[in-house]
């Protein structure tokens, strides 16, 4: 990964700092060389949402990145990705990591509700572009 990575955090730090031109010049393609190659997964890129959240937890969770699969027209989503540039802040609490367990609770509840055998998640939380 590094290898392909690397030319790409070259850019100005400048460019990097904001959070969409971050995620789609630098982590997608990192993303896309893990998660591409599956046939089965589809993505979602920034300010989609989980799916089938509670009626209380809806609109509460964008992540930056989702992967998931569709069964029967049923989305089960098996991936997240929580992603800061360099310099930026997390804001107001709660942190990305504390965002980032939160939902990854909400789509293994959702495959367990669904019964899925051995119901596994995934979540990735990338803060700058430290390697």
């Amino acid at each position: 990964i590094p290898y392909f990575s690397a030319p790409r955090l070259y850019i100005s730090t400048n460019e990097l700092n904001v959070e969409d031109t971050f995620v789609h010049t630098v982590f997608s393609y990192a993303v896309k060389l893990i998660f591409g190659i599956e046939d089965l997964l589809s993505h979602q890129w920034a300010n989609s949402r989980l799916n089938q959240q509670h009626e209380n937890d809806q609109g509460k969770f964008k992540p930056d990145y989702i992967a998931y699969v569709k069964v029967r027209s049923i989305r089960h989503d098996v991936a997240i990705a929580e992603v800061k540039p360099t310099n930026a802040g997390s804001g107001r609490p709660p942190s990305d990591l504390v965002k980032l367990g939160q939902q990854m609770k909400i789509m293994l509840n959702n495959l367990v509700i669904r019964r899925v055998d051995s119901p596994t998640v995934c979540g990735i939380l990338v803060e700058g572009i430290d390697i």
